[in-house]
């Protein structure tokens, strides 16, 4: 029988119904106001436990406050193996990529940025598409550019074009929650990112278009230019 360390936080706040219980793990998901929250604590807290071969429990009702109970693992006399996607082989050679991520919310820029650091890669960050291509112009080269869709002074596809336009066959992926991007994603052949999205799919499909030869790059940038523009 193994033996668990376990940490409780209790609070005497409002607390929570049970429907909101129900999704407190999930990535992005917040019942504050936009603009106030990004609803990535307890998904990264849940995230850590798990690849900790732990667990989090969390009782609460409204008006009763809340608790959170946080499972790890005693460690052991023999090293424990590592599975699941950490042993990946791929995703272990993330180290030392030059990714650069650019997306105008501060909270998931800092959460990717975090995760892909604890990956061993040198990441480079910005907050607005014209940071982005100012650190592309004096940064080169990268491995790949990570960029949100839907920020002030361009989109997503638009800062894509410019970076190609330095960095040929630069690779990318484009993050969006947004359903009709997927179309456009579709005819240009850039890799989309769903949000809300887990660490373990931001790692995997990282690691897929860092690993995987790029396809129609060149034959897609000027299509990408044309659709950029009219956004």
């Amino acid at each position: 029988m193994r033996d668990y360390v376990v940490v409780s936080v209790s609070d005497t706040g409002t607390g929570m119904n049970r429907k909101t219980l129900q999704r407190v793990f999930e990535p992005f998901f917040t019942t504050k106001e936009v603009g106030r929250g990004s609803g990535l604590g307890l998904s990264i807290v849940h995230g850590f436990a798990a690849q900790s071969g732990g667990s989090v429990h969390i009782t609460s009702a409204p008006g009763k406050g809340t608790r959170v109970d946080l499972w790890l693992p005693a460690a052991e006399a023999e090293p424990i193996k590592s599975v699941g996607i950490e042993s990946d082989r791929s995703i272990m050679e993330l180290g030392e990529m030059r990714i650069l991520v650019c997306d105008d919310d501060p909270d998931v820029l800092g959460f990717v940025g975090t995760v892909l650091r604890e990956d061993g890669c040198v990441v480079f960050e910005a907050d607005t598409p014209l940071a982005a291509l100012e650190i592309i112009e004096t940064e080169l080269p990268f491995d790949l550019l990570l960029v949100d869709y839907a920020m002030p002074e361009m989109n997503g596809v638009a800062v894509i074009d410019r970076a190609r336009a330095l960095q040929q066959r630069l690779k990318v992926l484009l993050m969006s929650g947004h359903a009709d991007v997927l179309d456009v994603s579709d005819v240009l052949g850039i890799p989309l990112l769903a949000k809300p999205f887990k660490v373990t799919e931001l790692r995997r499909r990282i690691a897929d278009i860092l690993f995987i030869p790029p396809v129609g790059i060149t034959s897609s940038h000027s299509t990408s230019r044309q659709l950029a523009v009219s956004q």
